[in-house]
């Protein structure tokens, strides 16, 4: 009866553990893969993916010269938003660090011109702190990459509506400059086409993909893009 009632314990015991060893296997020793929360978005013609068209906004240069969503337009452009005072080190080595990869790959020589800007946006910094970072940004044409500033409200809100992120819509005037982790490519009538979550070496290169792309589909013969990727 003793042997009965422990051969039946031994069976209860591997049913339950075995299957939690199991379990217990699988999350140590294997790579765990979670998918992003997909954003909601309309389906264009030519297969890309909308969010949204640029509010109106009117932010400044570093001439001090008033710059709106118009300005914009007949640019492709890649935006981002940006701390010197909060976040100088990542910002230069990580945000625009990054972004400089796909900038370098521009023909920039090229005539005409490549319709393309980086627009990077500050989110607090003084006028003086702006231009000494550009001054020192040797490889990046202040033409072909412009700094913007402008009021908490403004800035703050443009990010809410070009990234879509409540972190921008809860920011008032009495806020800390940030720096925000995400770039958005526009097209040239002013829509946010994609959306991408930091500037690594992955999100980078889809920014060069996507850009090509974009030209490709929505702009052939505007601008032929020959060297689509580093190196070539």
């Amino acid at each position: 009866m003793g042997e009965r009632r422990n051969i039946n314990g031994l069976i209860l015991i591997a049913v339950f553990a075995i299957p939690m060893g199991l379990m217990a296997f699988l999350y140590l020793f294997t790579e765990q893969v979670h998918d992003r929360v997909p954003y909601e978005y309309d389906i264009v013609e030519n297969g890309d993916t909308l969010f949204h068209e640029l509010p109106v906004f009117q932010l400044v240069n570093l001439d001090g010269d008033t710059l709106g969503r118009d300005d914009l337009l007949p640019y492709v452009t890649i935006i981002d938003f940006f701390s010197l005072e909060k976040d100088s080190l990542n910002v230069r080595t990580v945000l625009h660090g990054n972004l400089e990869r796909t900038y370098r790959n521009i023909e920039w020589d090229r005539q005409p011109k490549p319709p393309i800007r980086f627009i990077s946006i500050s989110t607090g910094d003084s006028p003086e702190a702006l231009k000494a970072y550009a001054s020192k940004r040797e490889e990046v044409d202040v033409d072909n990459w412009w700094i913007l500033r402008g009021s908490p409200e403004e800035v703050y809100k443009l990010g809410a509506y070009t990234f879509q992120l409540m972190d921008f819509s809860r920011k008032t005037a009495q806020s800390e400059p940030f720096t925000a982790q995400q770039v958005a490519l526009v097209d040239r009538e002013g829509k946010v086409r994609k959306y991408y979550v930091g500037t690594d070496l992955i999100e980078e290169r889809k920014i060069q993909e996507d850009l090509i792309n974009l030209f490709k589909q929505d702009y052939p013969g505007v601008w032929d893009i020959r060297r689509e990727v580093a190196g070539e």
